[in-house]
C-alpha cells in the first residue's frame, strides 16, 4: 500500500471477509496504535455486529467504557425552505434546532 490503512478500511476487511479471526487481530492493532479514538471502536463493535460477534460488539463496548472513550454525538444539516437546520441524534425531527439563514 502506498499509505497507512486507518480505522474505516481495517473495519471494511472485517464485513468483506465476516471473519472474527481477522477482526480481533484489527481490533488489537487498533486500540494499540490509536486507543482514545472512539471512531475505532464504534467500527469495530459494529463490523463484530455485522458478522454476528455479539460477543466481541459487547467487550468492545465495555473496553470503551472501561477507558472512558465516548463517541461523539451525531449531527445532521438539512435545508428546508431556504434556511439551513442541524439537528443532534435523537432530537425530535419536527423540532429542529439551530437553524441559520443561508
Amino acid at each position: 500500500m502506498l499509505f497507512e490503512p486507518d480505522a474505516v478500511m481495517w473495519s471494511s476487511l472485517c464485513k468483506v471477509h465476516r471473519n472474527l479471526t481477522m477482526a480481533a487481530r484489527i481490533c488489537e492493532h487498533l486500540h494499540t496504535s490509536r486507543p482514545w479514538n472512539p471512531s475505532n471502536y464504534v467500527l469495530l463493535a459494529n463490523s463484530y455486529a455485522f458478522i454476528g460477534g455479539w460477543k466481541e460488539t459487547l467487550e468492545t463496548r465495555e473496553v470503551m467504557d472501561m477507558r472512558r472513550v465516548r463517541k461523539s454525538v451525531g449531527c445532521s444539516w438539512v435545508e428546508i425552505g431556504g434556511c439551513m437546520h442541524s439537528f443532534l441524534s435523537g432530537d425530535n425531527i419536527l423540532k429542529l434546532k439551530g437553524s441559520v439563514k443561508s
